[in-house]
């Protein structure tokens, strides 16, 4: 199982917002992920501590997701990739130790 944080540019129209959640649930749905399940929260546009790629606001969602942990890297290249994404953080969680990860997206 694992958490992510994600923030997506707050200038996204919602048709545009959910074709990237879309594509996210796409990806890890893939034949050798095979999400069992992928659930999305948005918690609305928020302002950021300090500017992401000169924005100050961004929509915030967090998403619960399961996924074979050899899906999980492409996952995160996927999200780094992905231009509407500001920021996430991608945590493992259900193991007696948290792995956390953190990633700027460069697109």
């Amino acid at each position: 199982k694992y958490h992510v944080d994600m923030w997506l540019k707050p200038d996204l129209a919602a048709d545009q917002v959910k074709k990237v959640l879309k594509d996210l649930e796409d990806f890890l749905a893939a034949p050798v992920g095979e999400a069992s399940s992928f659930n999305s929260e948005s918690l609305g546009k928020r302002r950021l501590a300090y500017k992401i790629k000169a924005y100050t606001d961004g929509f915030y969602f967090r998403l619960d997701l399961e996924a074979k942990e050899s899906k999980i890297g492409g996952f995160a290249t996927f999200l780094n990739r992905n231009g509407n994404v500001l920021r996430y953080l991608l945590t493992k969680i259900g193991s007696r130790k948290l792995k956390v990860k953190s990633y700027v997206s460069i697109g």
